[in-house]
């Protein structure tokens, strides 16, 4: 009996590509992921599988893909790289678009929150930022505690100067993981990037209370009011 992350642990020790003949590593990976269907390493590993030269199956590979990207930043590189490649980004993403009823993106998200999520990564992926942002900020509201998705959003608004929606997003990111010092940082570096100095202190100082027993975070800390 193995949990997920057992079986994920004992397969990469026992069962990394090279390892094995690339079938049965193939066919390793596809047990796995049957049996945890869930677990986005298998699914990573298979993507890789498919895509090698003894086990290729590009409809295979493909349908994990569009089954999995939303899950993880790599596959979704990987999936719409595979549209672009193959020319299809763009009538998908066309396709995609039809589905959204006319009006802002805050309301078309509310309506179809996955073909919203869909048009927001395809334009990102596109690097088409003023087009991503408002779609990635709309599905955002719905998923506050997701790390990648949320950290994503702030990155975009930061980059294109709107720094209270990035900082909207860094602040739902620290009151959903409190214990995570990055998004206290962010969060004093966007106010610091426009020398809101006073206003970034508090951010920084308490990247050293929530781990108080540290030597390393009263560190960090300090770094921060340094710089």
């Amino acid at each position: 009996m193995f949990s997920g992350t057992d079986l994920e642990e004992y397969l990469r020790v026992t069962a990394a590509p090279g390892q094995l003949d690339a079938v049965l590593y193939r066919n390793v990976n596809t047990y796995a992921l049957t049996r945890f269907p869930h677990h986005v390493p298998f699914v990573k590993n298979l993507v890789d599988a498919y895509g090698a030269r003894a086990t290729a199956n590009p409809a295979e590979q493909e349908r994990l893909l569009r089954g999995y990207w939303i899950y993880d930043d790599s596959l979704r590189q990987q999936f719409f790289a595979l549209l672009a490649r193959g020319n299809r980004l763009e009538a998908e993403l066309t396709a995609v678009q039809a589905l959204l009823p006319r009006g802002e993106a805050a309301a078309q998200a509310r309506a179809n929150p996955a073909a919203a999520r869909w048009v927001a990564e395809a334009e990102a992926w596109r690097s088409h930022w003023e087009t991503a942002a408002p779609y990635l900020r709309a599905v955002a509201a719905s998923y506050p505690a997701d790390i990648s998705l949320l950290s994503r959003t702030a990155a975009v608004h930061r980059s294109l100067g709107q720094a209270p929606v990035a900082l909207e997003m860094e602040g739902a990111l620290a009151k959903a993981w409190p214990r995570q010092p990055e998004f206290l940082t962010r969060l004093g570096e966007i106010h610091a990037d426009r020398e809101q100095f006073a206003a970034a202190r508090p951010w920084f100082d308490r990247v050293a209370q929530i781990a108080p027993g540290k030597p390393e975070a009263w560190l960090e800390s300090a770094t921060l009011h340094w710089d």
